[in-house]
């Protein structure tokens, strides 16, 4: 018993090994596949894509602040002290040009008015009788140096006193002046539609002369500021901004761009350029922005602004997937002789997803955009075109 499980114990390796061997040889023995030639890989495959260069009016979008046009200030120019307040000069107030929105006790300059027009009124009759004098002066004279040769004096005429009495009478006028401007500054008028924006005043309040008691910002008309680089500059009719007849523009809050847009105009832009950044600023005019349809835009708004330029020659429209590496677009020179072009693009504009730019190395040519991704592209690798498709876009007249 013992020797039959020592002889299957020695058996069983020895047909492993046997069967091993058997299989080995039989392996060899085979004929191994021949190798695929490397001329025989196929051609890369690719979609394209025809754009034709075409006139398109540029849609530009900036981003700036609103402004006042005006801001005002409000002190007074005496002193005296708070009789009366206007209920709408209050922090967010509206005031209308014109209104009354302060007074201040005006006893004392009424007094001092009354009193110059005594002076003015008690001058001018002096005046009055001083010309009688000089009249009766004139005739004494011709009378006691009647037939005689003798010229009379200026003293014996009266005409220095006429002089030193005109001379009280101006100086009661000019000061009568003074105590009527002296009674309209214990009144303040809004010069301007305008918002209240601060105010720093309460009935009895005494003020100095030059204190501030609000600010006021005109209501009637806000101002844009929009940076603008160079070459987005270049897309607009200069000579229309220069005349302040620019493209109207749709202005939306820069944190809710579905918002409504209210309607500004180009009217020009600052004469200098903005510190930071060295950019040129385009001056957009808003008129009437509280009963403005679009969304209100206050002082200090941050606002998208969209307006279209001046319409601009051999245009090509790129979409998204005809872009490689971001700033880069692939073609094909023909369909006859499909090889690998590459350009490299910057946008004028985009619109969308989409880049609108020009190719001068093109030569104003329709172009086959490669869409479908490519790997590792070489310039003049030939290709295969398996589809082709037109880019819609519609060109306009200039």
């Amino acid at each position: 018993m013992n020797r039959l499980k020592a002889l299957r114990t020695l058996l069983f390796p020895l047909l492993i090994l046997a069967g091993g061997a058997w299989g080995i040889r039989l392996i060899g023995s085979m004929d191994r596949l021949p190798p695929t030639p490397s001329s025989l890989q196929a051609q890369p495959v690719v979609t394209v894509q025809r754009v034709e260069p075409s006139w398109q009016a540029p849609q530009i979008i900036l981003h700036g602040e609103v402004r006042s046009d005006r801001q005002l200030r409000l002190m007074t120019r005496i002193q005296g002290r708070v009789a009366y307040i206007s209920p709408a000069l209050k922090l967010g107030g509206a005031v209308k040009q014109g209104a009354l929105l302060l007074s201040l006790e005006d006893r004392e300059a009424r007094l001092h008015l009354q009193a110059q027009q005594a002076r003015t009124r008690t001058a001018e009759l002096e005046l009055e009788i001083e010309a009688g004098r000089q009249k009766i002066a004139k005739q004494d004279w011709a009378v006691l140096r009647l037939g005689e040769v003798e010229q009379a004096s200026d003293l014996a005429l009266r005409l220095p006193h006429l002089g030193v009495v005109r001379q009280k009478l101006e100086m009661a006028r000019i000061e009568l002046a003074q105590a009527q401007q002296e009674l309209s500054y214990t009144k303040l008028y809004a010069p301007f539609d305008a918002l209240v924006v601060s105010k720093d005043v309460a009935m009895g309040q005494w003020l100095k002369a030059g204190e501030e008691i609000a600010r006021l910002l005109d209501s009637q008309r806000f101002l844009v500021h929009l940076p603008i680089s160079s070459s987005q500059f270049a897309l607009l009719d200069q000579n229309k901004l220069k005349l302040g007849e620019g493209p109207k523009l749709f202005l939306r809050p820069a944190h809710d761009l579905q918002a409504p847009p209210s309607v500004a105009q180009l009217t020009g832009f600052v004469g200098e350029l903005l510190a930071p950044t060295r950019r040129l600023v385009l001056l957009a005019q808003l008129d009437n922005p509280m009963q403005n349809r679009g969304t209100l835009l206050l002082p200090g708004s941050f606002v998208q602004a969209q307006f279209t330029g001046q319409l601009q020659p051999h245009i090509y429209a790129i979409p998204p997937q005809a872009r490689h590496n971001g700033d880069r677009i692939w073609t094909v020179e023909t369909l006859q002789n499909p090889t690998l072009r590459s350009y490299g693009i910057h946008p004028l504009w985009q619109q969308g997803e989409v880049w609108y730019t020009t190719l001068t190395e093109a030569g104003q040519k329709p172009l086959l955009l490669v869409t479908s991704p490519l790997s590792l592209p070489v310039e003049g690798q030939s290709v295969s075109v398996t589809q082709s498709t037109a880019l819609s876009t519609q060109g306009q007249q200039p």
